[in-house]
């Protein structure tokens, strides 16, 4: 069966100008069945390692799992198909194929790199649902790259998976620069290869905090790349004031509520 329209959906906006379809237990059971026929009509050449987790983890293939990527891709569904293929690609690139197909936990997936997902590189603040902390301090040159990718990604799918908010709306993004020594290329690069066009995330706002000199300078001349929307999501934060404002918690609130077990 063809896949159905989503013209009728209708969309509105939030604080961060981001569009939102009204969300309807028909618009949700008409994307799903979308969804499947256009992973049906993708060639099995071109999604081995998504038929790989269709044999060997079905359990973890729930109707919530495949709605965290339409929600990313605002119910479009052919984009939201080639981000869920992708995903099992870059997840068994990262993971291996001994672990890919595993619960993304310290039981799991992580069973091997518990040292990596205690530092806490990203973390989440209980009662801020949207709300993720990025403290690269918490690296080192000497980081093994691939542990240290795999820890945030498991800690930012169990924020999806826990917050049914930030799979709407999108995360909130503060990256904290004010204990930062060195710039760590190796992991911004592995990371955004394993998540760009695949993960089932959306950013509504990144704010960097206590930045050093020189940063809001490189961020304005960055911001000419930009697509006006995300030019508009994109923060360099000079006081708690603004960031209360931007991002509805001040950063003196935000340690003494972060995550315990990070």
């Amino acid at each position: 069966m063809p896949p159905r329209s989503q013209e009728s959906t209708i969309n509105f906006a939030d604080e961060h100008h981001q569009k939102h379809p009204l969300e309807t237990d028909d618009l949700i059971e008409n994307a799903l069945k979308d969804f499947e026929y256009k992973i049906e009509q993708i060639p099995a050449g071109e999604k081995k390692c998504l038929l790989d987790a269709q044999c060997k983890c079905p359990e973890l293939l729930t109707d919530d799992f495949k709605l965290m990527f339409l929600r990313t891709d605002v119910f479009q569904v052919d984009l939201a198909a080639k981000r869920y293929v992708k995903y099992w690609e870059n997840r068994v690139d990262l993971f291996g194929v001994d672990k890919a197909f595993l619960p993304l936990n310290r039981a799991g997936a992580m069973m091997d790199d518990q040292e990596y997902h205690s530092i806490g590189y990203i973390r989440t603040v209980p009662g801020h649902e949207r709300l993720l902390i990025v403290d690269p301090s918490r690296g080192s040159k000497k980081s093994n790259i691939d542990a240290l990718t795999r820890s945030c990604v498991v800690t930012v799918q169990q924020a999806l998976e826990a917050s049914e908010e930030m799979q709407k709306k999108g995360s909130i993004c503060i990256l904290d620069l004010g204990k930062a020594t060195f710039y760590h290329h190796a992991f911004v690069k592995r990371f955004t290869e394993v998540t760009n066009d695949s993960f089932p995330l959306r950013c509504s706002l990144f704010c960097i905090v206590n930045a050093p000199p020189g940063v809001g300078f490189f961020v304005k001349i960055f911001k000419l790349f930009l697509k006006p929307r995300m030019k508009n999501r994109l923060y360099v934060i000079k006081d708690d004031a603004q960031l209360q404002e931007l991002a509805g918690i001040a950063m003196k609130d935000v340690y003494p509520n972060l995550d315990p077990d990070k």
